[in-house]
């Protein structure tokens, strides 16, 4: 009750990941059954959603049995990067079919995939020569006797009459690896690996690599294989008083001595005293009772209320620390914040001190009393209040700013600006999270749609256990769709921004055949320039606009001129128009087909979307009709545009000889009729 629910669930994550990784999880056992899958989420490297899609894709698999952790990059199932993470902490094991040992160990795959060194290492303790790439199946036997070996040794040691070794030994605990070859004695124990560390280091350095010579690394292995994902937890035990009272606080008898000056916050008052609240404590409780006050307050009739209003600031001193009620007795008397130092300065047997835990140390018979009182009195003033008290409105601006939001991608307010200007130099799909700093219970996105061209997306909370944490649902209305909910930042990434960040390699990176490179100004003469080698056909491609992030530019050259529609990117796909689809390709399709019709009037923009971005959705409209006028909703706004001549526009499929490109043909009413794009 006295700890916030956010930091209860922050210390129970991290103790369960670190509990999952130092135990391993069996993968085919998590993805089989669903009440074991959770620990998939806590395993590093992971976390919910790659979980979730690993735990899918091993059910799929024929019999849903994963047989190696190759498997695991071999098919698919996890990315380089998330493999090479991960890896060691998933145990592959099977209750009848027989697959490699090591799969079941902390040994990294690289050890045995790509490096081949836990397989020297068990050919040399066996004294054979070690298997080729060809017969995998020779190792799996070769690691199997050398554990066989070691298990046979440790037992044989703890069977032995004469045997010192007790039942719970921890090899752990062992000061040298010597120490522990002496008590196992088996076929691992005889090798050198120092000398095989150097022997590798210098291999390395003479084809040029510069790796830390690795002697480590070959004696955890050597330790694996002796005793494969040992459980080195430790039995529970109850914490003690005062324990519990560093863990739930932070702190201890020793940093808050009788005597220690700290200002308190007053919260209420009572009959027996006045209650505060220790910000620099982690916001401990503390307690003034009447005897710790002047003798004004002594009587029951003193009025406390209106001598300490509520969060006013006072100067107080450390009396005592209740340990079990996790309370500190404060003084508030003027010998108590500023003490005699003749009456602190003394010998135990002789202080008035019931505790040697002070906030001055004792002086010895050496110790120059005069001296230290002169120096006490020079160099200790009085405690001063630094905080000035603050009214609700502020504290309430104030509080709001700061939220307890953990994650490596989430940036609070006082480091807001900072971030978000060196968001604009990396490079195109790198994002942030950061606090809104206009509404409550919001987050901002802050995507990099291209480099220097940032791109700001609300995320609304829901369900907050407190003002200051993360909801339990956040949602995302963008682009038109409707409004998507998701449990956690990582979601968003997942589902949010690595699917526009393919939408938008699908037309910058890959390229598409018609996008166009450069600024939006060299584009448009790229696009001028075709046009004009063939005044009668139309020429039309996508391209950046530095004014308009999250969009594409999608513009038409012909006889009458420009004209431009905007694609947003979306995770769904490409929208335009208030349609989405799922390929650029179709959607150009479509724009063929539909660029003649007009589509809805769209409404004003309000002052909040304009906040978010520069440019709103840019959902063309084009209008027919005496004048040819044609207008757009920009993000900026309605903007109005003359359209060269008059009458509607038609695209249709043109026939004639011109047929390999658009070419214009007049019809009845101005009718335009273009061939394939």
């Amino acid at each position: 009750q006295e700890v916030g629910r956010q930091r209860l669930l922050n210390c129970l994550e991290r103790e369960l990941i670190t509990a999952t990784n130092d135990s391993g999880v069996d993968l085919n056992l998590a993805a089989a059954h669903p009440h074991r899958s959770g620990q998939l989420n806590f395993v590093c490297g992971l976390g919910p959603v790659k979980a979730h899609n690993l735990r899918n894709r091993v059910r799929k698999l024929r019999g849903g049995f994963v047989e190696s952790r190759k498997d695991l990059v071999v098919r698919g199932m996890l990315k380089e990067k998330v493999f090479l993470n991960a890896a060691g902490f998933l145990r592959i094991r099977h209750p009848s079919k027989f697959v490699n040992p090591v799969d079941d160990t902390r040994i990294h795959p690289e050890a045995y995939l790509s490096t081949k060194r836990c397989q020297q290492m068990c050919a040399d303790a066996l004294d054979i020569v070690p298997p080729g790439e060809e017969d995998p199946e020779l190792f799996f036997e070769q690691v199997k006797r050398v554990m066989d070996d070691s298990s046979r040794q440790l037992k044989a040691k703890f069977q032995a009459l004469d045997s010192n070794l007790d039942t719970n030994w921890e090899p752990e605990k062992e000061t040298t690896y010597d120490a522990v070859d002496r008590v196992f004695e088996d076929k691992v124990g005889d090798l050198d690996l120092a000398t095989y560390a150097d022997m590798l280091h210098d291999q390395d350095a003479k084809v040029g690599l510069r790796f830390t010579r690795c002697f480590h690394r070959l004696q955890n292995m050597k330790m694996e294989l002796r005793f494969p994902f040992r459980d080195r937890r430790k039995s529970f035990g109850k914490p003690n008083v005062t324990e519990s009272f560093s863990l739930l606080t932070g702190e201890s008898p020793a940093t808050l001595p009788y005597g220690m000056p700290i200002v308190a916050r007053v919260t209420r008052v009572d009959e027996y005293g006045v209650e505060v609240r220790l910000e620099s404590l982690n916001g401990m409780l503390g307690q003034i009772r009447r005897e710790d006050m002047p003798a004004e307050f002594h009587a029951h009739h003193a009025d406390l209320a209106s001598a300490f209003p509520r969060n006013e600031l006072i100067n107080t001193a450390i009396r005592s620390v209740n340990l079990e009620r996790q309370k500190i007795q404060l003084s508030i008397l003027e010998e108590r914040l500023n003490p005699s130092p003749e009456s602190i300065l003394l010998p135990p047997e002789t202080s008035i001190l019931s505790t040697r835990l002070t906030y001055l140390p004792w002086r010895d018979d050496k110790f120059n009393l005069d001296l230290a009182v002169q120096d006490y009195r020079a160099l200790r003033p009085k405690v001063r209040i630094t905080a000035k008290p603050r009214d609700a409105d502020e504290e309430k601006k104030n509080f709001a700013r700061y939220r307890k939001v953990f994650h490596p991608d989430f940036v609070h307010f006082k480091d807001m600006e900072a971030a978000v200007d060196g968001l604009k130099s990396k490079p195109a799909g790198s994002y942030l999270f950061r606090p809104s700093s206009q509404k409550k219970d919001t987050l901002v996105l802050v995507w990099a749609f291209q480099q220097g061209m940032l791109k700001q997306i609300e995320v609304k909370e829901s369900g907050k256990q407190s003002e200051d944490t993360l909801g339990s649902t956040l949602t995302i209305a963008y682009g038109g769709l409707p409004p998507e909910e998701y449990e956690s930042l990582d979601e968003i990434v997942a589902r949010f921004v690595e699917p526009m960040n393919d939408n938008v390699n699908d037309i910058v990176v890959t390229p598409h055949r018609k996008f166009v490179p450069g600024t939006s100004e060299e584009a448009l003469k790229v696009l001028e320039a075709n046009h004009s080698t063939n005044p009668q056909a139309i020429v039309y491609g996508l391209h950046l606009d530095k004014k308009c992030p999250g969009y594409i530019a999608l513009s038409v050259y012909s006889s009458k001129g420009l004209r431009q529609d905007f694609v947003r990117i979306t995770p769904s796909g490409f929208g335009m128009r208030g349609k989405t689809f799922p390929r650029i390709e179709a959607l150009l399709s479509w724009f063929k087909q539909n660029a003649n019709k007009a589509p809805p009037v769209t409404k004003s923009v309000s002052k909040s979307a304009r906040r978010e971005s520069r440019w709103r959705g840019p959902e063309s409209q084009y209008s027919g009709g005496s004048g040819g006028a044609y207008q757009y909703d920009g993000p900026g706004g309605a903007v109005q545009q003359p359209y060269p001549g008059g009458g509607s526009h038609q695209y249709q499929q043109y026939g004639g000889e011109s047929s390999g490109g658009y070419s214009r043909h007049h019809g009845a009413g101005g009718a335009q009729s273009f061939g394939p794009m």
